[in-house]
């Protein structure tokens, strides 16, 4: 009797493991498109490389506008299939109004 009791349980723990299905992972309707950018692959740093800080001598050889290096760097001018939307090089930056 228990070797039947043995089978029943090991049938029932083998027909629950293998009926379990995983769950799929959700996927976003994917609707935005890929924009097309244009200019400059990379622009060209204002000084070159210089030991110490090279961020401060970048900024200060830019002081004088608001458009800075940086921002030319992660900034790409592109078409975007609504029209709408911000999209830069930087951590994936993503905006819609």
């Amino acid at each position: 009797m228990p070797r039947r009791h043995l089978a029943f349980a090991l049938t029932t723990v083998l027909v629950a493991a293998l009926s379990t299905v995983p769950a799929l992972p959700a996927r976003a309707a994917q609707t935005i498109g890929y924009p097309s950018f244009t200019g400059p692959a990379v622009p060209a740093p204002p000084v070159t490389s210089v030991t110490g800080n090279t961020m401060q001598a970048i900024f200060d050889a830019e002081s004088g506008g608001t458009d800075y290096w940086m921002d030319r760097l992660l900034a790409r001018p592109g078409n975007d299939p609504a029209g709408t939307w911000l999209m830069t090089r930087g951590r994936g930056l993503f905006m819609k109004p």
